[in-house]
């Protein structure tokens, strides 16, 4: 019995040169297809990631445009095509939206009276109508035009771009974005 066992543990029954040059041929060629996908499958998820956080980023400046905008009452467009001047009556503060000419930004001023301020002209408090929070570094927002109209305001061509882009392509845009303004002045209304 033991002769038996001997001779089972000296017949080795392994693979033979050629046939672990074969196999580890195969793997290296999947390996290689393997891994030139992965640069294009990187691409393809940077892609998709931009655009959603585009279409994020496009919504929530939409939304804040629509609740700096619905309230506002004695609404103006400024000269340069691009500039609104309104009433926050939801607040009682004199405000201005415009882009930013450097950064191309949306930018939101608001005049508020704050201590000496309140007995002559009021201070102007200057920031981004979508905080850095809710935005990406790569992306910014941006319009060609706003207008008012009626009881509407009208902002056209807005626009998601990469700062990469120097003016930059659109990622993602809304042509036209109306928006009905409903605010009154206090004590204009019943």
């Amino acid at each position: 019995m033991i002769k038996r066992a001997e001779r089972k543990f000296n017949q080795r029954g392994g693979f033979t040169l050629a046939e672990s040059l074969v196999t580890l041929l195969i793997f290296l060629m999947v390996s290689s297809i393997v891994a030139a996908g992965i640069p294009a499958a990187r691409e393809a998820f940077v892609k998709v990631t931009r655009r959603a956080n585009a279409e994020t980023l496009l919504s929530t400046t939409a939304a804040s445009l629509r609740k700096q905008l619905a309230a506002a009452s004695e609404v103006q467009a400024g000269d340069d095509g691009k500039s609104l001047l309104y009433f926050d009556s939801s607040r009682g503060i004199q405000a201005k939206l415009y882009t930013d000419a450097e950064s191309g930004v949306i930018m939101l001023q608001e005049y508020i009276a704050i201590g000496e301020a309140a007995a002559g002209s009021p201070e102007a408090i200057t920031r981004r109508l979508v905080t850095d929070a809710a935005s990406t570094p790569d992306l910014f927002v941006t319009y060609e035009e706003a207008s008012f109209a009626g009881q509407l305001v009208t902002i056209r061509n807005l626009k998601v771009c990469r700062r990469q882009d120097g003016e930059g392509a659109a990622v993602t845009s809304i042509p036209v974005l109306l928006i009905r303004v409903i605010g009154e002045r206090p004590g204009e209304g019943g």
